[in-house]
């Protein structure tokens, strides 16, 4: 895509933020997706920004350029002078304190699954300066197919997605890595293990189910069709997927077939790619280079690669990236932009 996708969805009816502003809050921190997001400030933003971090359960301190910051409790009175705000939590818990943090003057930028399908909300990036200051961002599953389309997107369009999703024990946060790092030292080691925060034994297994049911599909299915169709500006797109869980620590995988609506053979799809931003393709199968989770996993950029067609106006594809460091490092360039 040639920019970072951007979507106007409503004016904002909401308290300008102050003038002169220069305090970032975020709040989870401590979480696993907390600790990118404080990586991707430290690479990103200016020294001089005021960092606050804000936890229900404050107390333990977290790293940061060379030393510690404390995370303070989150309460009334907590987003005072803070200009802008990022909520790495749960949707419960972000919606308890988003509006008060809105009615305090900061913006706002939620990770949460609360507001990804609100039309007043703006997704993925402020729509300018006159804009919502309330930024959702998407779904690791649908950020990684939406970059890893754009350029085809923007070239041929998409008339069908077909994308099988391998999503790692990390999109179930530290509890995730953990179950899943128990579980394997466990059957490695001859010893009954229990499933806790997945409904099956992830270790040595895929799941087919990530979010639990609603009917016949997953809800991490039909909120990736939803989001994916907003990222791109298209309601009407026909959007299939299956999503798996898989015994990854990090990584996530997707496989996509698509129906475009003009030709457009792999070669130029390759050449797309190849000049896409925050695209790395990997596309030499005869020397076993394509995308994995375990090349992914630490890296900023979506690989991708395997593009091949299989009948006139169809391709097929693999992107792979970092979900938490995709989704850490877009949710802090959202909140530099609204500072």
């Amino acid at each position: 895509m040639a920019e970072p996708l951007e979507h106007a969805v409503g004016a904002s009816k909401l308290v300008p933020a102050r003038a002169g502003a220069r305090a970032l809050a975020v709040i989870g921190a401590e979480s696993l997706l907390g600790r990118e997001i404080l990586d991707a400030i430290e690479e990103l933003a200016p020294r001089a920004l005021e960092l606050r971090l804000l936890s229900e359960k404050p107390g333990r301190e977290q790293p940061f350029r060379g030393g510690e910051l404390e995370v303070a409790r989150l309460g009334e009175g907590s987003f005072a002078g803070v200009s802008a705000a990022i909520f790495a939590p749960g949707a419960a818990r972000a919606g308890r304190w988003i509006p008060g943090a809105l009615a305090a003057g900061a913006s706002v930028v939620d990770l949460s699954a609360a507001h990804r399908l609100d039309p007043e909300v703006a997704l993925l990036r402020p729509a300018g300066a006159s804009g919502p200051r309330h930024v959702s961002i998407p779904g690791a599953p649908a950020l990684v197919v939406a970059r890893a389309l754009g350029p085809l997107w923007a070239k041929a369009r998409i008339e069908r997605v077909e994308a099988t999703l391998v999503i790692p024990a990390s999109g179930a946060g530290s509890r995730g890595v953990r179950e899943l790092s128990r579980q394997t030292g466990g059957l490695l080691g001859s010893r009954r293990i229990r499933a806790r925060r997945f409904p099956h034994r992830i270790a040595f297994n895929v799941i087919p189910e990530v979010m639990g049911f609603e009917g016949a599909d997953d809800r991490s299915e039909l909120s990736f069709a939803a989001e994916l169709r907003r990222l791109l500006g298209s309601p009407g797109l026909a959007i299939a997927s299956t999503a798996l869980r898989a015994p990854l620590f990090f990584g996530l995988l997707a496989v996509l077939s698509l129906t475009l609506e003009r030709e457009l053979g792999p070669a130029e799809a390759r050449e797309l790619a190849r000049g896409g931003p925050g695209l790395q393709l990997l596309d030499d199968p005869s020397s076993h280079v394509y995308p994995m989770p375990s090349l992914a996993t630490g890296d900023a950029a979506v690989q991708v690669g395997r593009i091949r067609s299989d009948a006139p106006r169809h391709l097929q594809l693999v992107a792979a990236a970092d979900p938490a460091r995709l989704l850490g490092r877009a949710a802090v360039e959202a909140a530099l932009l609204l500072l």
